[in-house]
């Protein structure tokens, strides 16, 4: 059963629900559950990911998941660099959750422009408004 909500979505027993600048993952999962609802918009280039947090027991799969120019999906490792292509689409960061396993924690993570992690800081940029005609 999948219950979405404006900032998230319980998915196998897992609540990913964006919190105070990051991702609280929380539940017990009933089977592997992922999180394919923070989609990310990043024009092409080369990238890195890096979490607040260098360990996270529960964690079993960090990875970026982009849509290559024929339909498929590849998921880059968020620890190594990666880079999309003009014709390729970044779809989500996905965050797996093993079976039985019991969380309670919000997660910080950082895309980079680049190929070196450097540490996390909380993101700083503003919103703009737009007038549409």
């Amino acid at each position: 059963m999948q219950t979405r909500t404006t900032k998230g979505i319980t998915l196998k027993g897992i609540t990913f629900q964006l919190e105070n600048g990051g991702i609280h993952v929380s539940g017990t999962a009933t089977s592997v559950t992922d999180s394919p609802i923070f989609e990310m918009f990043l024009p092409s280039g080369t990238y890195i990911g890096n979490l607040r947090s260098s360990t996270f027991s529960w964690l079993s799969s960090a990875s970026f998941v982009v849509q290559k120019a024929d339909g498929s999906r590849f998921y880059y490792a968020s620890s190594n660099p990666f880079t999309i292509n003009e014709d390729e689409k970044p779809l989500y960061w996905y965050f797996a959750v093993d079976a039985g396993v019991n969380v309670d924690e919000i997660i910080y993570p950082q895309i980079e422009l680049g190929s070196t992690a450097t540490p996390y800081e909380p993101y700083t940029g503003s919103a703009a408004m737009l007038t549409l005609p």
